[in-house]
């Protein structure tokens, strides 16, 4: 397998873990709509707030893909991938990632701009109430579901990709 044909891989795997968390924030939001339908300005704003954090978060993937050997750790898996897009994040990647490229900068500034205007305990008793919501389950169930799939096909990719492959 080419490394072209990994990356090519590794976007399809990672595209299918951002929709799956897509359609859980859309389940979620649907789920306190029906119990808080006063709450919907609220629930926009976590909304708009959670699509942007995917951006940033396909953004810093595309970064990763690029600065990032094949051999790295990082890469065994989406939750080991996932991390370093958020816990592991180093400022190093942030100052390069921000001063190359604008679109980042300015993802991370609506980012900004929405999370300081928005009021999270407008949503504790709605989100509260949605968790309890059976519905609730069956989507996380389907998020895990979804997702230990996209883990296989991660695993199957890893045992078919280039050997000494760089970034």
């Amino acid at each position: 397998m080419s490394r072209e044909e990994t990356l090519k891989g590794l976007r399809e795997i990672f595209k299918g873990y951002v929709d799956s968390k897509l359609a859980l924030a859309a389940e979620v939001d649907r789920l306190v709509l029906k119990g808080w339908p006063d709450r919907k300005a609220a629930v926009q704003g976590w909304s708009q707030l959670t699509k942007l954090v995917i951006e940033c978060e396909i953004l810093r993937f595309e970064y990763l893909l690029s600065h990032v050997p094949l051999e790295s750790s990082i890469w065994a898996s989406l939750q080991t991938i996932t991390q370093r897009l958020h816990t592991d994040w180093q400022a190093s990647d942030e100052s390069t990632l921000d001063e190359g490229n604008p679109t980042y900068r300015d993802t991370m500034r609506r980012l900004d701009a929405t999370e300081g205007s928005r009021n999270p305990a407008a949503l504790d008793g709605p989100f509260k109430d949605a968790r309890r919501d059976p519905e609730y389950g069956a989507a996380v169930e389907a998020f895990t579901k979804k997702n230990s799939e996209l883990d296989r096909q991660f695993g199957a990719l890893r045992r078919m990709w280039p050997k000494g492959s760089s970034a």
